[in-house]
Order: C-alpha cells, then sequence, then structure tokens
C-alpha cells in the first residue's frame, strides 16, 4: 500500500477529514454489514471509523503522522460485546488459585498447604478449575482431605464447570452450616445436606458460602478491577454489559473512572431495588465510555437451583414448580418504575411460567402504547415454547443469552432428565429465535462460565443436544456484534465495521466463517481496539 501524506479534503460519510490516525490493510475484514459483507482494509480517525474498502482505497486517508498496520491476512470483526457480565465477581476471580492442571488430591492438598503459608489465619482461600477426571483418584476431594492441608484457613474450591465446588469445615462453619446437622440447613439448601457432610455444595448450598466470603479492600479491588478488564480485551471484548449487585459496587465504579481510564465501553445494568441510582454520571475521559443503560427486573430464579417458575413441575417427582418472585401487579409496578428512569427494561425470566407471567404484562403495556419506542430485553428465557417465542417477536423484544450456560444446563444440570424430553427440546432454542427474526445477543455469565467468545459461538453451533437448534457462525458472531449493540441501542454507531461508526474492533489469527465449528475456540485473539486506540496486542 501507498504510503501517501497529501490527503487533501478526502469527503468520506458527508464529513471532511485529515489524514486517518490509523489504517489497517491487508486484512479480511467481515464487517457483519449486509451491503459490503467484506473488505481489506479499514482507516480510523480519531475513534471512528472514516473508510472501509480495499488496500488501494486506503491510500488516500495516509499522512505522515498515520500508524500502519499490515494485518498480513487476519481477520477483523468488530469488537465483540458481552451482554451479561459480572466484572466485580471477574476482579475477585483473578486473586482465586488456577487448579487446572493438578492432577491428584495429593497434589492439591500439597498447593493447598504452600497457599496457606501466605495466608493470615483464618483469612479465605479461593480455588477454581480443578477436574475430578483429571486426578488420579478420580473423585471428588473430600471434606476430611481438605481439613488435613488447611485446617485454619476457610477454603472454597469451585470445580472446573463453576457449577459446584468442595469446602473444608471451616468455610462451612463461617457460614453458619454443619455438615452433622441437617437444622442448619435452610429449605432451599438442604438438598444438598448430605453432599455437604462430605464438602461438596451445589447451588444455593454453595452459594451461601460463597456470600459468606469477606470482600476485599477497596485498594485491592481497584487494582484486580484493572487486571479483570486486562483479561476482558484479552478475549477480544470492546464492550461490556456490567451487572451491578450493589450500592458500594457501583461507587466502586464511580472511583476506579475517577482514578484511570476506562479500557472498554461499559454498560452498567442495576437491579430495580437501585433504579434511584439510575442517573448516577461517572468522570470518565470519554464523555459516555462508562452509563447506567438499564434496570433489571428478577421475576423468578435459575433451573440448576429449580427456582425458575415452570409451568409443570420439575421432572423429579417432588411436584415443585420453581419460584415466581413477584406478583403480576407487583411486576407491573415495577416495569413502569423502569419506563419512568427513561433506562432500558431487563427482564431476568428463566422459566416458560416466568416469561409468560412477563409477556402478559408487557403485552398490557403494548396496549396501551406505554412502551413503544423502549428496549426489553429478556435474559436467560431458557424454558420457552413456539407459542412463547411467537408473542417475543410480536412485542420485539431482544433475547439475551449465555451459550455456555446453555451447554452446562444439559451436561451438568441433566436438563433432559430434569425437564422431560419435550420441555428440554425448548430449552435456549437459538435456531428457532433466529428464524422468527429475533434479536439474539449473547454474553459469558463470567466468572461462572468462561469468558471467551469464541468459546461461546463454539458452543452454539456445535451444540450436542437437540442439535436441530444449532445457529451457523455467522449468526453466533451476530450475537456478540451487531445484536449485542442492539441490545443496549447502540446499533447506529457499533456493531458492525461501517464508515461513522465508533472504531471498537477484534483482530484474530483466523477467519472464523471457513473455521471448523469445532475448532472454533482454536483462534487467537492478535488485537483489541477500543476507540481507535490498540489496547490490546498480542505481540
Amino acid at each position: 500500500m501507498a504510503n501517501r501524506s497529501n490527503l487533501g479534503n478526502t469527503k468520506l460519510t458527508g464529513r471532511v477529514h485529515v489524514p486517518a490516525d490509523l489504517v489497517l490493510y491487508n486484512g479480511y475484514v467481515l464487517t457483519m454489514n449486509s451491503s459490503q459483507p467484506h473488505a481489506e482494509a479499514i482507516a480510523v480517525k480519531d475513534r471512528w471509523i472514516v473508510a472501509v474498502g480495499t488496500n488501494n482505497a486506503m491510500d488516500a486517508c495516509v499522512g505522515d503522522r498515520t500508524k500502519q498496520i499490515d494485518l498480513h491476512g487476519k481477520t477483523v470483526v468488530p469488537g465483540f460485546i458481552d451482554t451479561h457480565i459480572h466484572v466485580s465477581d471477574c476482579a475477585y476471580f483473578l486473586t482465586w488459585i488456577n487448579l487446572q492442571n493438578i492432577h491428584s488430591i495429593k497434589e492439591l492438598q500439597e498447593i493447598l498447604r504452600l497457599y496457606s503459608q501466605r495466608k493470615l489465619k483464618g483469612e479465605w482461600i479461593v480455588g477454581y478449575g480443578w477436574d475430578q477426571e483429571f486426578f488420579e483418584e478420580k473423585r471428588f476431594p473430600t471434606l476430611k482431605e481438605l481439613d488435613e492441608a488447611v485446617p485454619d484457613n476457610p477454603t472454597i474450591l469451585y470445580h472446573k464447570s463453576r457449577k459446584f465446588c468442595s469446602v473444608n469445615t471451616r468455610a462451612l462453619k463461617y457460614a453458619g452450616l454443619n455438615p452433622q446437622d441437617n437444622s442448619s440447613f435452610k429449605p432451599s439448601v438442604k438438598q444438598n445436606s448430605e453432599a455437604a457432610a462430605n464438602g461438596v455444595l451445589v447451588g444455593e448450598a454453595a452459594n451461601v458460602v460463597w456470600r459468606s466470603i469477606p470482600q476485599p479492600g477497596e485498594e485491592a479491588l481497584l487494582s484486580a478491577l484493572q487486571e479483570a478488564f486486562h483479561s476482558i480485551l484479552e478475549a477480544g471484548i470492546t464492550g461490556v454489559h456490567w451487572l451491578v449487585s450493589s450500592t458500594g459496587e457501583l461507587a466502586l465504579i464511580r472511583k476506579f473512572c475517577s482514578q484511570t481510564k476506562v479500557p472498554l465501553r461499559t454498560y452498567l445494568i442495576l437491579p430495580s431495588s437501585m433504579s434511584d441510582k439510575a442517573d448516577i454520571e461517572f468522570p470518565c475521559q470519554e464523555p459516555d465510555q462508562v452509563r447506567i443503560t438499564g434496570i433489571e427486573v428478577v421475576v423468578d430464579g435459575y433451573l440448576s437451583a429449580k427456582t425458575a417458575a415452570l409451568h409443570e413441575a420439575y421432572c423429579d417427582g417432588k411436584a415443585e414448580k420453581g419460584l415466581l418472585f413477584c406478583t403480576t401487579e407487583a411486576l407491573k409496578v415495577s416495569i413502569e418504575r423502569v419506563f419512568q428512569t427513561g433506562k432500558h427494561l431487563m427482564l431476568h425470566v428463566a422459566g416458560d411460567l416466568a416469561v409468560d407471567t412477563a409477556l402478559s404484562v408487557l403485552e398490557e403495556f403494548a396496549k396501551k402504547n406505554a412502551f413503544k419506542g423502549k428496549l426489553v430485553r429478556l435474559d436467560q428465557a431458557a424454558v420457552l415454547n413456539e407459542r412463547l417465542v411467537k408473542r417475543i417477536k410480536e412485542i420485539d423484544a431482544v433475547v439475551s443469552v449465555q451459550p455456555l450456560v446453555a451447554e452446562s444446563e444439559f451436561s451438568l444440570w441433566s436438563a433432559i432428565d430434569q425437564l422431560g424430553r419435550e420441555r428440554a427440546r425448548w430449552l435456549y432454542p437459538l435456531k428457532t429465535l433466529f428464524n422468527y427474526g429475533i434479536c439474539v445477543s449473547a454474553g459469558s455469565d463470567f466468572p461462572m462460565e468462561p469468558l471467551s467468545p469464541l468459546l461461546g459461538i463454539k458452543a452454539a453451533v456445535t451444540r450436542k443436544f437437540f442439535p436441530e437448534e444449532r445457529i451457523n457462525i455467522h449468526q453466533g458472531l451476530q450475537m456478540y456484534t451487531i445484536n449485542a449493540a442492539k441490545a443496549s441501542g447502540d446499533e447506529k454507531i457499533l456493531g458492525s465495521i461501517q464508515t461513522g461508526k465508533i472504531a471498537n474492533l477484534t483482530v484474530l489469527s483466523q477467519n472464523p466463517m471457513t473455521t471448523e465449528p469445532d475448532k472454533l475456540d482454536q483462534i487467537r485473539v492478535e488485537m483489541t481496539i477500543v476507540n481507535g486506540e490498540i489496547v490490546y496486542s498480542r505481540q
């Protein structure tokens, strides 16, 4: 590509531009823009894309100070956006012990002993990533074995699936649980009491212990947040929908913004209990880099805890149907309050009864023309049927899913056994949602599931259970790019590579569209660009 320093007045997308700050050329650009699906090169000025086209077309955009990067055939996609992530928990996660390469319980015990020597007596130890299938013993570590290794430190070690954990006696006692006394377990966790006697916790029992862990100090959290953002950028993610859980977390975000530059676009989603905080602004260098965009109303719980509200009982013989967390009238009031804030409405609805209830309320609002122009998003929307899918389309709601959570519901929770084959067939029916023209966005639910969007796309396109609901790779990319931008109402400035849009870009080692679906997770993120600046480079 020629290096031409004399641009003159080049008119692009109706504006006059001086030479570009950055030009990426000699690549394969997957634009996610149907009017120009592919290109070779991109030019960026300030934080905006000012040209997309052939290598030769970029000649007019190059000046003396233009940074030019030869991509050597690598692929550029719109910057990935994760529409469901717990960033503060990510920060905690980075302080945990990585147990992924442990090959025996004895080795695990030794690592814990050594690690505990750097801890004060009574200080928590948290680890993740162990897998009993990799252990010589081919079994879970027991309460007794963890007590032997770390008798003086409460310890919780998450399995690689992050769906259950092993703990020691001190951790149970810290949480007010006695493995020898079933009465110490509330009804919601009693189902796990037998396993707890051996130190294995699932679902709500694990959550009880997790909530007992003291939070790190503010300075430690701010430092961990910096590391969390680096890990997110390393995964090629340029924007996140951050689910905030407390006013303390919100204060921490403001403190972080006041001290350092937030390196990616951050949409904050508050719980409905914090809707009075919806107008808080953040002291960022980029005025729209961090902002509160949505309010979450939780209608039911989760399938794995059997608190997702179903029309018919779970198939465990207990005649339980899960829980609606609010009455229809209370839900109406909550939704009205969200609409009054002017923020987007996010409804957590996992079971078919919860989805049905939420849709009925939204349909009432629609009849009154009460949410015309407002963005409504259904998060989880796990157990569906064709009638519910049609109703979702009619109210034009966005559906936000976590593909790796869907995979876990089948492989770890045994959805077919828990729901029955007929209902399980409609668990996360992604292809059906796409066929109906519903906007489906995707997130990770990190740290409960792995962070990588490419791993999420792989899960969606190689689905093992009910493969008729597999989507194609292009649709998988849509979920993390243009559809994710629509999930925040920012599709006019993000989500595709077009002139006039913000230069949030992800450079990949190879083209996902020509990669074997089961090898998508082997693609490397080479570079992450946010607002036209390179914020991560593998080299």
